[in-house]
């Protein structure tokens, strides 16, 4: 005879009723430089958004401020809060310099965002050179065990570098980030819905004790 333990039991469960009892909304923190990559950004939010109960941060990185409405923090933002004195009209030109500038800036807001538990997951897509921005932000900024992908197009290849010591999951683009087509439109939609499923469970994990998160067979 079955007989169900606490806090749940994946034998006999009503999914439904645990959805709409437990899970709250969850907010994602969409992170990407902009300037380059607006539309590529613009079409994952919309599939992250496409997950029931999920709603986006979205945050510009980028070597040039853009002015768009999805866009909630800007890069000017981000400098005048963090940039120790610096204005956008300072950033360092050296892409190595501004990459550190830029993701010391980011990591600084991400890292309030995670303590004021106002995200529960990060994405982002990008290239070669934005990869090691969001990558670095990622991993300044958040501990393991938060959800973080990023869509890149260096995935194929050794990501020692970008994930070092930290659960950064790195999903191959196959193709560059740039534009549209099947096979990148395919990637940032499984993306999307990754890290729309992955929040919601961080989210709803945040509810519990610690007690419950044992595995259920011990």
């Amino acid at each position: 005879m079955h007989r169900c333990r606490p806090p749940a039991c994946f034998a006999c469960f009503d999914h439904t009723t645990l959805y709409r009892q437990y899970t709250k909304m969850a907010t994602v923190a969409l992170l990407g430089t902009c300037d380059t990559k607006l539309f590529e950004l613009l079409f994952l939010r919309e599939k992250v958004l496409e997950t029931r109960g999920v709603q986006v941060i979205m945050i510009h990185v980028g070597r040039r401020d853009v002015d768009h409405p999805a866009i909630n923090i800007f890069q000017d933002e981000l400098v005048a809060r963090h940039g120790t004195g610096k204005t956008p009209y300072e950033l360092p030109r050296d892409s190595d310099e501004l990459i550190e500038f830029m993701s010391d800036c980011a990591a600084q807001e991400i890292k309030e965002l995670y303590e004021d538990k106002a995200i529960d997951g990060i994405v982002s897509a990008a290239g070669p050179w934005g990869t090691q921005l969001v990558a670095r932000i990622m991993r300044q900024a958040l501990p393991i065990g938060f959800p973080k992908i990023i869509v890149s197009s260096v995935a194929s290849g050794d990501t020692g570098a970008i994930v070092g010591e930290t659960d950064i999951a790195v999903m191959c683009s196959v193709v560059d980030v740039v534009g549209f087509n099947q096979v990148l439109n395919d990637v940032l939609s499984n993306a999307g819905a990754s890290i729309g499923a992955a929040a919601l469970a961080y989210a709803y994990r945040r509810t519990l004790p610690p007690s419950s998160q044992l595995p259920l067979w011990r």
